[in-house]
């Protein structure tokens, strides 16, 4: 049975999944992209029955990507210090003006 402000609690669920999808896709690529900001909607009156199954499963996917922050960072900093030692490398010597050494991979191995 719906209520009168079942509307905008179905609203405020449909954002919540737009925001959620965004976060998790950005914690997929690891890409810069722009985030959206997070308006806590206006709710009036308690939220209809009929709606609770998918607001808890919004949060178990909230929670899930939640839970993936720490990992995501993890591998951030991790390709950050492969960027950096690579620039290292590769940046010409002050003192040369050289890169130094060839440096090759095997990939035979």
């Amino acid at each position: 049975m719906e209520t009168p402000h079942a509307q905008t609690w179905e609203d405020a669920l449909d954002t919540l999944e737009v925001h959620l999808n965004r976060a998790a896709m950005l914690l997929e690529r690891l890409e810069p992209e722009e985030v959206l900001a997070w308006e806590l909607p206006e709710l009036d009156g308690p939220m209809p029955a009929y709606l609770l199954p998918r607001a808890r499963a919004l949060l178990e996917r909230q929670q899930r990507v939640i839970d993936a922050i720490p990992d995501a960072m993890t591998r951030t900093r991790r390709q950050e210090m492969v960027t950096r030692r690579i620039g290292d490398a590769t940046r010409p010597s002050r003192l040369s003006g050289t890169t130094g050494p060839a440096r090759y991979v095997d990939i035979t191995a």
